[in-house]
Order: structure tokens, then sequence, then C-alpha cells
């Protein structure tokens, strides 16, 4: 592994025959000096399954599957033929010193001791955070939302505040923090405050969240009558015109975040539109846009309607897509997001990485579990539950094995995004190094170029195998030793 980096090595026991309770613990890991690891550096955990709805099916099909990792010193083989599947999870820092650390994994049953012997191997590089937003939808928010009695507003505080520093923990880049309240309007000119926005907003580039969207908030309700009022609501405020009011709103909102250095506000008025829904939303949509307000909606362009949002929508997050889609998006002065493309390694790894070479700024996949949500979500509904972060009774979270894929995923790109930095650092070095650099940069441009991304329903299924990957990360990584 590298610095700033989380690897998880996974390990099956087997039992060929009834054992009972089985204890489990790590030793120090330490190198060849001496030097240990810190204690919390390495975890383990053990796989629990969980009773849930098979896929995304509405046929009532249910199966006992692989879920929630807990952490733990101990699981059960109690009879013949049972599995059990263990993530030991090892984490550098920017500064850890390289070179190998030896340890021992040691397994206790029916009177038995197993050690296995382990090894962590740290590479002198540093790797870089993505330079694009890598995310999951809700990061750091909690159910309920709001906390109804004062008693709560503590609670769900800090749930939010952990829920988010966990998701960074996995690698995630991006999330969405609630927009201003509004206040109203004076002097013809809306008024807002924006203390807990900037308080939010501070607090997300502080744990490492690189890229930030201020959407909706407490001023959703009056900005979505705002771009479909009929003149009701322009008279109510003594405007002459709808249009009028959403230059009074947009405008002074745009100015005032860039002055609070902050992104200007997203606005998300629905969901999926369809071709035969879409009308009302375009109307919105262009009435925003052309008082200056930035709108921003997940869907899936199909017919011309839903098409025509692409011209309108100042963030496009898109599903079911193509590049002619995205390119005239781009050509209409819009930015491209994707959503729901897989919560795999493949997704947020090599996919990602040629999407944004094709202009996607960002990536979103539902969904972060929220803090006291619906922990039987998959029970009853038809959607599969894509939840990754669970909390225990102690009120600590617990993350899916999704979660680990997401993160290899999101340690693939940045490898890549290493790489290419290397790449460019080099040609301008010795020789010697502009020969190796451009080694390394026909090894990527043959890797990548392979990768196919103009339809995202025919191009998102993986086009690599895990192997086929962890090979790719291995020859990055000697590019890069090279390269140093």
């Amino acid at each position: 592994m590298c610095r700033n980096e989380r690897e998880s090595l996974r390990v099956s026991l087997h039992a060929i025959r009834d054992l009972g309770e089985v204890k489990l613990s790590l030793s120090e890991f330490k190198n060849a000096g001496g030097a240990a690891l810190p204690k919390d550096a390495l975890t383990l955990e053990v796989v629990r399954q969980k009773f849930k709805v098979a896929g995304f099916n509405a046929g009532g099909l249910y199966s006992s599957v692989p879920w929630l990792l807990i952490q733990t010193d101990k699981t059960t083989l109690p009879k013949a033929g049972v599995t059990r599947s263990l993530y030991i999870t090892a984490a550098t820092t920017a500064d850890t010193p390289e070179g190998f650390y030896k340890g021992k994994l040691t397994i206790e049953a029916a009177g038995k001791k197993r050690d296995l012997d382990l090894r962590v191997f740290v590479a002198p590089v540093t790797l870089p955070e993505p330079d694009m937003g890598l995310g999951l939808f809700a990061v750091g928010s909690t159910m309920p939302i709001y906390p109804y009695y004062p008693e709560n507003e503590q609670r769900l505080k800090e749930d939010r505040l952990r829920s988010a520093k966990f998701g960074r923990l996995f690698g995630l880049s991006y999330r969405e923090i609630d927009g201003p309240a509004f206040i109203g309007f004076k002097d013809g000119k809306a008024q807002f405050d924006w203390s807990l926005v900037k308080s939010a907003y501070e607090e997300a580039r502080k744990m490492g969240f690189t890229h930030v969207d201020v959407q909706n908030g407490p001023a959703y309700s009056f900005a979505q009558q705002l771009m479909k009022d009929k003149g009701d609501l322009a008279k109510k405020h003594g405007f002459e015109s709808p249009e009028a009011m959403a230059k009074a709103f947009f405008g002074p909102l745009a100015e005032e975040a860039k002055a609070h250095g902050l992104p200007v506000p997203l606005w998300s008025c629905g969901d999926e539109p369809t071709d035969t829904a879409v009308g009302p939303l375009l109307e919105m949509y262009r009435r925003a846009q052309a008082a200056g307000g930035r709108t921003t909606i997940c869907w899936s362009p199909t017919g011309e309607p839903t098409q025509a949002m692409l011209d309108c929508t100042s963030v496009c997050n898109l599903n079911v897509t193509t590049m002619a889609h995205m390119e005239r998006a781009r050509k209409a002065g819009n930015i491209v997001y994707l959503n729901n493309q897989g919560s795999s390694r493949w997704a947020f790894g090599l996919y990602i990485w040629k999407a944004h070479q094709s202009g996607v700024a960002a990536y979103e996949q539902f969904t972060w579990n929220y803090p006291h949500s619906d922990p039987y979500y998959p029970l009853d509904s038809h959607e599969d539950d894509l939840g990754f972060a669970f909390a225990d009774r102690n009120g600590e979270n617990r993350p899916t094995w999704r979660l680990v894929n997401i993160r290899e995923g999101i340690d693939d790109y940045r490898y890549t995004l290493a790489l290419t930095q290397a790449i460019e650092k080099a040609q301008k070095g010795s020789p010697q190094m502009q020969k190796m650099a451009a080694d390394a940069k026909a090894y990527l441009e043959g890797v990548i170029g392979k990768i196919k991304f103009e339809s995202t329903l025919q191009d998102r299924g993986e086009q690599m195998t895990w192997r086929q990957l962890d090979q790719y990360r291995t020859k990055v990584r000697e590019f890069l030793l090279d390269l140093m």
C-alpha cells in the first residue's frame, strides 16, 4: 500500500468440524527497526449476514446475504461447512515510514491455536485526493432531518458530524450541504441567513471533502414557488412580474454566496422526470436560469422533452445517458455529473476516471444510510438496500462490504491520478526520467484507452475483473516508485 491509504485483506475461515466460538487477535505489526504501526492503524472485522431483498426486485425474493462488517475479537463456527469472512484493514498516514511491517493473526478454537503470518508493505508514495467529486447521496445526513425538539439538536449535530467523517474515512470526496434561510425582500432584494451554511461548508472542507455543493435547504419551498409563480406571489411581494421577482431572488443569492466564499446554491425541484411530466419543470428551470439561478436534478434524458432539460439545468446529474447528451449539456454551458452507475470498485475507479476524462465533474451513488433510519428498508421495498453505514448500539457506524469495494475503487482512481502527476513531473526531468515517463504513459494510455465510455447503459458494466484491477494497481505502483 501507499501512504494516505487504507487497504483490506480478506481472510475466510472454513470449519471442517464443529468448532463453536473462535477467538481472534492481531499482534503488533513491526518493521525491521522495531517500530510498530499505531494500534488504531489496524482493524479486524467479521462479516455479518443480513436478511434482505435479494437484488432489485419486487417479487418477494429474500435471502440471508453477507452485509455488515463488525469489529470484533471473536466469531463462531458452530458446525462443519460454515464459513466466516474476516476483513483485516491497515491504514497509513502521510508520514508512515516506508518498509515492511510484520505481524500475526491468531486464531483460537476448540483448544487449539494457529498463527497466520501477515505483512504490510508501505511504499514511500503519498496518494493524492481525487480531483473530482466522488460520493454517495445523503452523506452526513440524519433521519429525521430536523430535530423537532430542542433536546435533540445536539444529538443530530453529532450524528451528522460522525456520519460525514465516516464517509471521509472511506475516501469519499463529495457531499452536499443545506442552503441558506430566506428572510424576505428588502429594497427589492432578497435577504438570506448564511450562518449555518458557512459553518457546514467550513466543517466539510476541514474534514477533507474537496467537492461540496450547496443545495436546497430552508429556502427551498419559496424558491420552488417562485419558479412556478403565475403572478400572484410576485404581486404579493411588490414585483411587477414573476421574472422580476426571480432576478431579485437569484441575483443576490449568487452575489452573497460568492462574497462568503461559498458555491452558488443549486435547486432541485424533483427527481427523475419522465417525458410526459417534464413540461412544468422545464418552465421552472428556464425561469431560474434566465434570472441567474442554478438548478440541478437527477434524471435519464430519453425523449426530446427530457433531453431539453440538458439545455437549462446548471448541473445535469445523469444516469442512463450518452456522450451526445453530455456534449449537449456542456455546449449549453452546463456541468455534467453522473449518478447510480454502481457501488462497485469498477464504478468508483477506472470507469469514473474515464468518465472524468470525458468531462464528468462528479459522481454520486444511491445512497448513504441515514443514522436512525429504517434498518429493515430492504424488507418492505422493492428497491434494494444500498445503505452503507449503520449505527450500532453505542452510536458508532458500521460499514458494509460494498463500502470497502467503493474505497478500493476510489484508491484505483487515486493511484491513476498519482501516476499522471508523476509522469508530468518526470517529463521535465533527465533523459532517463523522460524515458521512464514515456513507458509509464504508454502503459496508462493502453489500459485507459480500452475502457469504453459512450453509453452509460451499455458501458457501466465491469470491463475489468478484480484480479486485473489488482494487477493494474501493482504495475502503477511500480511506475510510481521508478519515477520518484
